[in-house]
Formats: C-alpha cells, sequence, structure tokens
C-alpha cells in the first residue's frame, strides 16, 4: 500500500519511493533552482486510500493519479484515460471510470476486507496500467471527531497542542490518538511523514505514551501543511482522508533537514 506505509496525492515521499523501486523513472537536480524536476519515461499508478481501519457507515473515497501521464502520453491522451474499477463486495456509489471513486459498503456485517483492484485503460502498454489494494471497514463503528487541527507553526506551539491530546489520553487509558498530516503545495522531502514522526516521538518520549495508541498517516497533500488530530476508543476505526491537492501540482523544496535547521527545530524524532 502507498499510503499503508494509504483519498494522501503525492511527490513528496510518495513519488521519491517509487524512484527506487521503478528504474523508468529518474531524478535530475537542477542546480538554478531549489525546486525538483522529475523525468518521466514511463507513467506510475499512485493510489490513496485509509491505511487503517474505517466505518462502514458512510461512503469511502479511494482514488489514483497517473504519474507522468501527460509527459509520456501527451496531454490530449492523458484526458482519454479511463479507470475500471471492481470490488469483492460492496458496490461504487459513484465514479466508475474516473480516477475518484466512492465505495458503498453495503450491507456487509462486522470487520471485513474489500478488495479493489484498479486497471487504467488508455495507458502505455509497457507501463504500469493495473493494481490491487485492500481496505479494511468495520459495519458497527462510528468514525471519531477532529479534537484538534494546526498548520505549519513553530515546534514549541506545536508542543502545546500535543501536550493537550497527551492530557486526554492520560485520562482516559483505553483511548488513542489518530496523527495525520498532509503535507503543502511546497513541500520539503518527507515532510508530512516526518511531521507524524515527530509528534509520535515527542508523545512517546515526554509523556510516556505507548506507541500503539498512537497511529500516523500521511494522507496525500492541501494547499498548507496540515496535522489533525482525533482520539477515538481502542480498537475503533479512523477518519476518512481528504487531500485537497494532487501529486502533479506539489513543488519540492529541498532536504527537510535544511529547512528545519534554519528553523532551529529538529524534524528528525
Amino acid at each position: 500500500m502507498e499510503l499503508i506505509s494509504g483519498l494522501k496525492a503525492m511527490y513528496m515521499f510518495r513519488v521519491f519511493t517509487l524512484l527506487f523501486c521503478c528504474c523508468g523513472v529518474v531524478f535530475l537536480a537542477q542546480p538554478t533552482t531549489a525546486q525538483q524536476k522529475w523525468d518521466y519515461s514511463c507513467t506510475l499508478l499512485d493510489l490513496l486510500y485509509p491505511s487503517y481501519v474505517v466505518s462502514g457507515r458512510s461512503p469511502i473515497p479511494l482514488s489514483v493519479e497517473v504519474l507522468g501521464a501527460k509527459e509520456v502520453l501527451g496531454e490530449e491522451m492523458a484526458k482519454r484515460l479511463t479507470y475500471e474499477w471492481t470490488l469483492s463486495q460492496g458496490q461504487i456509489a459513484s465514479g466508475q471510470g474516473t480516477p475518484r471513486i466512492l465505495v458503498r459498503p453495503n450491507e456487509i456485517r462486522g470487520v471485513a476486507d474489500i478488495l479493489v483492484n484498479m486497471r487504467l485503460i488508455g495507458g502505455h502498454p509497457a507501463c504500469e496500467t493495473e493494481k490491487s489494494f485492500s481496505i479494511k471497514i468495520d459495519s458497527e463503528c462510528i468514525p471519531p471527531n477532529k479534537l484538534d487541527e494546526y498548520g505549519d507553526i513553530s515546534y514549541g506551539d506545536e508542543k502545546a497542542h500535543l501536550d493537550n491530546i497527551a492530557a486526554k489520553l492520560a485520562a482516559d487509558p483505553t483511548s488513542i490518538v489518530y496523527i495525520l498530516t498532509y503535507a503543502g503545495r511546497a513541500s520539503c522531502f518527507w515532510e508530512a511523514q516526518s511531521r507524524a514522526a515527530r509528534a509520535k516521538q515527542y508523545l512517546i518520549k515526554q509523556h510516556e505514551i505507548q506507541e500503539p495508541r498512537i497511529i500516523t498517516a500521511d494522507n496525500g497533500y492541501r494547499e498548507n501543511l496540515t496535522v489533525e488530530l482525533f482520539i477515538a476508543p481502542r480498537g475503533s476505526c479512523g477518519p476518512l482522508p481528504t487531500p485537497t491537492v494532487p501529486t502533479s501540482e506539489i513543488r519540492l523544496e529541498g532536504s527537510c533537514q535544511e529547512k528545519y535547521q534554519k528553523r532551529n527545530e529538529p524534524i528528525e524524532p
């Protein structure tokens, strides 16, 4: 799973990871600019789906982006791509034929896996055109309400938000926290993942919160870096991902280590 290691979207660490898996994509460092550029020789399928158990009470968004479609296929052919989705159970409520669908779990009872297959029609035959994955749903689970949210604030301010979460976790030892991160449109490498890891380690080291009580997920991209915090009972389901910016529209702007050094902040947990 792209997002389990995952509606993110998502040059940052998802595309960076794909570079090491697919030799057809070459990273080019541009000496005249801080921005990184990508030269595609083949398209890649970037799937976004929840990496943890989610509620079966409402439609579940799933999406795919064909990275490098315009570069490899041309703009006109990229517009003509169609997407064939199939499910092992449940129904596609909307979006069949498009890169984004809503899955309605229907009459599934209890905890179940829905196997999903996505086949790209009109893609380059030598490139990646099909992928399968699974999502886990709990038909009885009620998704948690968001408790807190913050953006690209200083580490000192962030710790105040996390101190508040830690107090709530301490008050209810059966609860868990979901830390959902979205990198911004202009991001350094691995920023969403790094911010989630930093928050998690702060809760563990400073407040002795047990690691299994902290679930982190990089859920793609938004206009600006966003961290969302949810508290739920242990064994319950998590919130659905809600990215707003596709991977193809983001800009990578160098190393996070360098960015946070300039801010006099740690980024590695």
